[in-house]
């Protein structure tokens, strides 16, 4: 059982939280102590909210847990776009570009241009897909 000092500053904490804040409080009663889940209860209660009320700031809490899953989502991505994408970027493009020049100066030219066509198609498809990645939203998505 906490102090007389805790337990007041507990209490008035929790009697300033949000009814959505209360709600998770209940709704996670393992990442509190049972002493300050009863002020949480007892503070839910003496507010009265209605059902449809509390349905509605669980499916917002919800909502926020999956918002802030995407961040991870996002730092998977630029841990790909960063350690792979720019590499077949910056090798990849130059090597096809050689090897076209090389086709080009043993006479073999129709070869050499159709792997210069597919190499700039290819790096304006790879340049646009890593815009998207690096700045979504920025494309009117």
């Amino acid at each position: 059982m906490p102090g007389t000092l805790e337990f007041a500053e507990v209490e008035e904490r929790i009697s300033r939280m949000t009814d959505s804040e209360l709600v998770e409080m209940h709704d996670h009663p393992d990442d509190y102590e049972p002493w300050a889940l009863d002020l949480g209860r007892t503070e839910l209660a003496r507010r009265r909210i209605a059902p449809e009320r509390v349905h509605q700031l669980r499916a917002e809490n919800a909502a926020d847990v999956a918002a802030a899953e995407r961040p991870a989502e996002q730092i998977a991505t630029a841990y790909f776009m960063h350690h792979v994408w720019v590499l077949v970027g910056v090798f990849a493009f130059p090597l096809l570009f050689a090897i076209a020049h090389h086709k080009s100066r043993n006479g073999d030219r129709r070869t050499a241009i159709m792997l210069r066509i597919i190499g700039v198609c290819a790096a304006l498809f790879w340049a646009g897909l890593t815009a998207r990645i690096l700045w979504p939203g920025s494309f009117g998505d």
